[in-house]
């Protein structure tokens, strides 16, 4: 078995458990693949001035002892490299106080990095993990960016994971480019003189699979409504960017034949149209849709070029310097996909199909 298909498979092993054993089979997956000198352990986790995290259902440290006597209660804060928080059901007050878990382990105190040839890093990553959740993983998202907004980045956790819908992680992405790959913590002391041009973004990843050349994500399900009976249903879910999506129901009872492949092709077919069909809407209402999602700065210097603003003007009104304000702009056009103010006007408008 491939190592991808191995991996896939346990975590679906986690994800199926009931939930009085969940901690011990995430640790026990975790520890498949995980070697010496890193142990996993259900612990929490302390640093020399004596400042102490909440226990964690799997913590990953580093121990000089290839064959422990006994898994430790607590784990030296210098030694922890993974903490994860765990539950079998996800909801906006348990994802708050895990949050707030996560983000004490990870404030603790740590001796500096050792100097390498490479640069290094010794922060803890910290991972909420939940096999279900009744609510979105939209609904998650926009909660981590507020929590984030209050807390400093060092204490952010590093991803979020419902096991029955998908993951919340974080990207980089360089003004004016795609999605670059995914954001780690950057090693000690490389911000300290040049803090690159770079912006961090929140990226949610559906377990569900992709309908091919769609880019849309479908899943199926049984479940039971008030006043609808017993039912099957296909759920589609389409992006026109990452700040607008397309949700299509499709419900069957429970006599009817179930979905098949054949139905999720035409589905596909159907979001298609779709996509095409509101993003005219959008932009016939003059709300502008780009490529991709733009920053809250972007969003500031596009306003001043829709009131005719000069690029001066703009760096002006926002107290920023002209050379931001262009790097902004150019990336505006970019994700919009033209090559002028007076494109993207017309854009704006509804002029342009």
């Amino acid at each position: 078995m491939a190592v991808a298909q191995e991996v896939l498979e346990t975590g679906r092993q986690v994800a199926a458990v009931c939930a009085g054993t969940l901690s011990a089979a995430l640790r026990a997956g975790i520890e498949r693949y995980v070697d010496w000198p890193y142990k996993v352990a259900s612990a929490n986790v302390v640093d020399a001035d004596g400042a102490a995290s909440d226990p964690f259902a799997a913590v990953v440290y580093a121990t000089k002892e290839e064959s422990p006597a006994a898994a430790p209660a607590q784990i030296p804060a210098d030694s922890a490299a993974v903490v994860v928080d765990a539950t079998d059901s996800l909801t906006i007050d348990n994802f708050r106080a895990a949050y707030v878990r996560v983000a004490r382990a990870k404030r603790l105190k740590k001796s500096p990095a050792p100097k390498l040839d490479t640069p290094t890093t010794t922060v803890t990553l910290g991972v909420i993990y939940a096999q279900r959740s009744d609510l979105p993983l939209e609904t998650f998202a926009e909660e981590l960016e507020r929590l984030n907004a209050a807390t400093p980045s060092r204490e952010w956790p590093d991803m979020i994971v419902v096991a029955s819908v998908g993951a919340i992680q974080y990207a980089a992405q360089f003004p004016g480019e795609s999605l670059s790959g995914d954001y780690l913590p950057p090693a000690e002391g490389t911000l300290s003189s040049y803090i690159p041009a770079v912006y961090v973004v929140i990226v949610l990843r559906p377990t569900e699979a992709t309908i091919a050349g769609t880019g849309c994500r479908s899943r199926t399900r049984r479940g039971r409504q008030p006043n609808r009976g017993s039912f099957r249903s296909i759920q589609v879910r389409c992006s026109l960017n990452d700040d607008v999506r397309i949700h299509l129901f499709v419900f069957r009872d429970l006599q009817a034949p179930r979905f098949s492949a054949p139905d999720l092709e035409l589905l596909g077919f159907v979001m298609h149209g779709l996509r095409w069909y509101y993003r005219q809407q959008l932009l016939s209402h003059g709300l502008l849709i780009a490529d991709a999602s733009l920053t809250s700065a972007e969003r500031r210097v596009l306003l001043g070029l829709l009131d005719g603003l000069t690029e001066k003007q703009i760096a002006q009104k926002l107290e920023q310097s002209p050379n931001t304000t262009h790097v902004h702009i150019k990336s505006i056009y970019t994700k919009f996909n033209v090559r002028n103010r007076s494109t993207l006007t017309a854009l704006w408008l509804g002029k342009l199909r």
